[in-house]
């Protein structure tokens, strides 16, 4: 069984051109995916897994990279073998962020939790338990 979280562990540098929230329309925000296939990420590339796209090139691109933080947000929402991943439909927000490597802020897409249009039930379960300890504070 091909195993998404060992796929994470073994990561840590390289690049390719594939599609990357920079490659969107300024006005996209949101981009619905059905996934072909996954498969593992060279040896010197960065993002532990690739997502193979269904659907026909988007931006001329059919592969979108998959960095450790969308790879264990779909590991949440799809389970740890990514060769069952296959048929799914993913969507990604557009979102901005910091990339690494340049210290310069970019447009990167992030997973999320197409039922609710959100970032996956992990963080919002995080952000739920930070607001309840705070409600419980009592001051002195």
């Amino acid at each position: 069984m091909p195993s998404a979280t060992k796929a994470v562990e073994s990561k840590s540098g390289g690049a390719a051109n594939l599609l990357r929230g920079s490659d969107l329309p300024r006005t996209m925000r949101e981009l619905k995916v059905k996934v072909d296939q996954v498969r593992e990420g060279p040896e010197n590339f960065n993002s532990p897994l690739i997502m193979d796209l269904e659907d026909s090139p988007i931006e001329g691109k059919d592969s979108i990279p998959l960095n450790i933080t969308n790879t264990k947000a779909l590991i949440e929402l799809l389970g740890d073998d990514y060769s069952q991943w296959a048929g799914a439909t993913v969507t990604f927000a557009k979102i901005l962020t910091n990339n690494p490597q340049t210290r310069q802020n970019t447009w990167g897409l992030r997973v999320t939790d197409a039922r609710r249009g959100r970032p996956t039930k992990k963080k919002a379960a995080k952000k739920a338990a930070v607001k309840e300890a705070a409600d419980n504070d009592v001051p002195f």
